[in-house]
């Protein structure tokens, strides 16, 4: 990580997991480390924009396709191609 950089935790991990730091390399690198679960204060408001059309979804996603095709979907998301794939279920 850079000198000033900002390592950011994002996602989940057991309980349990521990990882060893080197608190100087924090102060000497001036690092910065951050925890973020993507849901304090922002999925309500998120949500609350999408209902209101303030923020237009179509926007964002570049392809839909049927759960069926999810592999497909998996190998281009590998590619870097799109922005975001919403993944439909099938009908019953």
């Amino acid at each position: 990580m850079a000198r000033g950089g900002t390592f950011l935790q994002f996602g989940v991990s057991s309980p349990d997991t521990r990882v060893e730091i080197a608190p100087y390399e924090i102060y000497n690198r001036e690092i910065t480390i951050t925890g973020s679960m993507a849901v304090l204060n922002s999925f309500e408001r998120a949500a609350d924009l999408l209902a209101a059309g303030v923020v237009d979804w179509q926007q964002f996603v570049t392809s839909q396709v049927p759960l069926e095709e999810m592999p497909r979907a998996l190998d281009a998301f590998a590619r870097g191609e799109g922005l975001k794939t919403q993944v439909l279920p099938s009908s019953p």
